[in-house]
């Protein structure tokens, strides 16, 4: 009897060892944890205070950054309560001791911007120190440096529609090369035209901007776009520094491009089925762009042709609805004119909006242009096609009037162009355009 209880007696100061030196390391490895995580704090905040809060087994830590007054700055330590609700909602009711670390982080890429990352650290302990059971962003937000008031992401570029196109293009392009069907395409473009991409999650990184969205099945997804992609579309004002020289080459490509030899192919009234494929065909033979402008009324029906012209490359415009003279028609008629071709073009492209007006007849005036809301483009060369209805004298008249930063008018609705065409790129190319 005696044995056992002396056993006994050692088990229970074995347990009791044990226990004791398992509540030495838990708080050995609390300290560590507490000092991990405020050394993280400090990469992105110098100065920050810590709020702690204690609810049941949970511990909470606050680390909110202060300015130079050592004041909390008020608007992110606003953000980080209203998160921890949320966390906190999460973790109700754990039975064992969860420390939360609530944090943010400040990254300037762009010199007056802040991209605030909002992010927290949970853990929770085990037999023998702390396991860690999360960390993720919560949210971000995007802030004048300055003032810390909230900086939209349009405010990086400076045409919000060519953007818009951008993004649809970028989504056109990889739902084609994935596979996905209509319908998955229409999930994605629908969350980037019409501005709709203004209302995503997006983040400036380290060499461009990050942007989420939902794929196809709705699941979660997101694009990483250097700046590099950007450049055409941004304001020279928000190009990072570190950046600068990036940007300094690519000016001098778009310099040295716009200082060869060029022409700028166009064509009206289309699309129409038995001319425009053909124009297609032979601008996709001899590796040749051009801008088409669309007749709103001869959209329904050529929707697929209007598809292939985005697909090859070529660029979609506006010319009016009904081909009337736009000066001669009220404000209202204009607008109407004009932007229900422009809706037209944009559900039968799959998202794609025309970026300018050819008016009909080359007219147009103040009204007009307002009315329009895109630029207006005309031409300085006329084919005559649509007068001379032959070939031959098509050709020689462009041959005698093309010349360098010219803007060539022809159209793709008669047969006689598209006979044309060949010779006509053929010329321009041995003239080195």
């Amino acid at each position: 009897m005696i044995g056992v209880l002396t056993l006994a007696i050692l088990v229970f100061e074995l347990l009791t060892i044990h226990r004791i030196m398992a509540d030495q390391f838990n708080e050995e490895e609390l300290k560590r944890i507490i000092q991990v995580e405020q050394d993280d704090t400090k990469k992105y905040s110098e100065n920050f205070t810590v709020k702690d809060e204690t609810n049941g087994n949970i511990e909470i830590q606050e680390l909110i950054p202060t300015d130079s007054s050592g004041n909390e700055v008020a608007s992110i330590a606003e953000q980080i309560s209203t998160l921890k609700q949320t966390v906190l909602e999460k973790y109700a009711g754990a039975s064992k001791k969860t420390l939360i670390f609530l944090k943010a982080y400040q990254t300037k890429i762009i010199s007056n911007v802040n991209d605030i990352h909002y992010y927290v650290s949970v853990y929770q302990q085990k037999d023998r120190g702390f396991e860690q059971l999360e960390f993720s962003e919560l949210t971000h937000q995007l802030v004048f440096s300055d003032t810390l008031q909230p900086f939209e992401i349009s405010k990086l570029f400076n045409n919000d529609l060519a953007v818009s196109n951008f993004f649809v293009k970028k989504a056109l392009d990889e739902s084609k090369a994935n596979g996905l069907s209509d319908e998955q395409t229409d999930k994605i473009t629908s969350q980037f035209k019409d501005n709709n991409w203004k209302k995503l999650d997006t983040s400036i990184i380290q060499n461009g901007i990050r942007i989420k969205y939902k794929d196809g099945n709705d699941s979660d997804a997101e694009w990483t776009i250097p700046f590099t992609e950007l450049f055409a579309y941004m304001n020279e004002n928000m190009i990072p520094e570190t950046e600068k020289e990036n940007y300094t080459q690519y000016l001098a490509a778009v310099k040295e491009k716009l200082g060869k030899k060029r022409i700028a192919l166009s064509f009206d009234d289309g699309p129409r089925p038995e001319t425009t494929p053909s124009v297609l065909d032979i601008l996709k033979k001899y590796n040749a762009h051009a801008t088409f402008y669309i007749v709103g009324g001869h959209v329904e029906g050529n929707e697929s042709i209007i598809k292939q012209i985005v697909a090859e490359g070529h660029e979609l415009g506006n010319h009016s609805y009904s081909h009337p003279l736009l000066p001669k028609k009220s404000a209202d008629e204009v607008y109407k004119e004009v932007h229900n071709t422009s809706d037209l073009i944009a559900k039968a492209s799959g998202g794609l909006r025309p970026m300018s007006l050819r008016p009909p007849y080359g007219g147009f005036d103040k009204m007009v242009a307002e009315q329009a809301g895109i630029a207006i483009v005309n031409w300085s060369i006329d084919s005559l096609d649509w007068k001379y209805r032959d070939a031959a004298k098509t050709i020689e008249h462009i041959k005698e009037n093309a010349h360098n930063g010219g803007i060539l008018l022809m159209h793709d609705i008669h047969e006689e162009s598209v006979e044309a065409l060949p010779t006509i790129i053929e010329y321009l190319q041995a003239e080195g355009y």
